[in-house]
């Protein structure tokens, strides 16, 4: 095992896209007990976020938007093996409506039991349609369904074994010897929507 790579994890990217191209929201997951990672477990966990994002993000989502790949990574070691989800890909928002440009985001923060920046992370939720934000506010059927994506993850990976953590390889601006990787023990979220210009997909 060398840096950036840790025992028991998994990384599980989210592919979305829109308008032809592609977004990505990346959730790691930790083998409870401190196992190492059963690469039958890698299909059972793409199909654990997949549930969680068409049965929350989706109902709220533009039809513009679709998730397009789910997929589960071995993150033990550098080429490790993965796993695609076996459910039903691409599917689109359930909204016909316009979307908003893929750098306004709700954010969902994802906290742990310790302090410190390099120990809480942050999920952006894109595919936004437009009548679900006014003034810079989300509406609260949005707010619902994104933080109900992040709490049904957390919910759905526990069921396969594994926890819904935080993955940091930095520490007060420098690189950790061993990556740290924290359980989630709460999400939250916050009303306004968020922009960043460096989230706009290259052309």
């Amino acid at each position: 095992m060398a840096w950036p790579f840790l025992t028991g994890t998994v990384k599980i990217v989210v592919e979305i896209t829109f308008n032809g191209k592609v977004n990505v929201n990346v959730h790691f997951a930790t083998k409870q007990g401190g196992a190492s990672v059963d690469p039958t477990d890698l299909v059972p966990l793409a199909d654990a976020v997949y549930e969680a994002y068409n049965g929350n993000w989706q109902v709220v989502a533009a039809q513009d938007a679709a998730v397009s790949q789910i997929t589960a990574i071995n993150w033990e070691a550098p080429n490790g093996r993965q796993g695609f989800t076996s459910l039903s890909v691409p599917f689109s928002g359930g909204i016909n409506s316009d979307a908003l440009p893929q750098n306004v985001a709700l954010v969902v923060s994802n906290r742990t039991n310790f302090t410190g920046r390099s120990r809480r992370g942050r999920t952006y939720y894109t595919g936004m349609q437009e009548d679900s934000v006014d003034n810079n506010t989300a509406n609260a059927a949005l707010m619902s369904a994104d933080l109900g994506t992040s709490v049904e993850i957390g919910a759905n990976v526990a069921l396969v074994g594994y926890d819904h953590v935080v993955y940091s390889l930095y520490a007060d601006g420098a690189p950790r010897v061993t990556p740290s990787a924290v359980r989630i023990s709460e999400y939250t979220i916050n009303a306004r929507v968020d922009t960043q210009r460096r989230r706009l997909p290259s052309a």
